[in-house]
């Protein structure tokens, strides 16, 4: 009798290890990744008033729209850019724009994002942008999001 009920007792602490295990499996796989923008994640080119890509060689976007949850962007102190925030829709209609440096609070229906980073004029004169010169640039902002 005693082996029955030791054995017993090892099989429900088996089965209970178990359960704990899955169900912390399963909550890591629900947590989400704060993924930073890097360079590769922009072009160059600018979004209009529109929230549409233009062509321009004066500013860099980034690519996608991206999960607007946990965003945040940050500017270096000495950064020689204006970046603006644009929100869109979950259907990817634009809701509004706005400058990185101003407080923006929750934008209600807000579903993606995108970044727009445009540099000060040099002796009045825009920036001509390429992929050997946009590291310049990219690296003045911090962009994070939840994917």
């Amino acid at each position: 009798m005693k082996n029955k009920t030791r054995w017993l007792i090892m099989g429900v602490a088996i089965v209970l290890i178990l359960v704990m295990l899955a169900s912390l499996f399963i909550s890591m796989r629900k947590l989400q990744t704060v993924t930073r923008v890097t360079m590769s994640d922009y072009a160059v080119g600018a979004i209009n008033e529109s929230g549409k890509v233009i062509e321009s060689h004066h500013s860099l976007y980034t690519k996608k729209k991206l999960n607007v949850e946990d965003m945040k962007v940050t500017l270096k102190d000495d950064a020689t850019v204006s970046v603006t925030v644009y929100l869109y829709d979950r259907d990817e209609n634009l809701l509004t724009s706005y400058d990185a440096t101003t407080p923006v609070y929750e934008v209600s229906g807000a579903k993606y994002f995108r970044v727009m980073i445009t540099p000060a004029l040099v002796d009045g004169e825009p920036v001509d942008l390429n992929a050997l010169n946009m590291h310049r640039y990219t690296n003045q902002v911090e962009v994070l999001y939840t994917k």
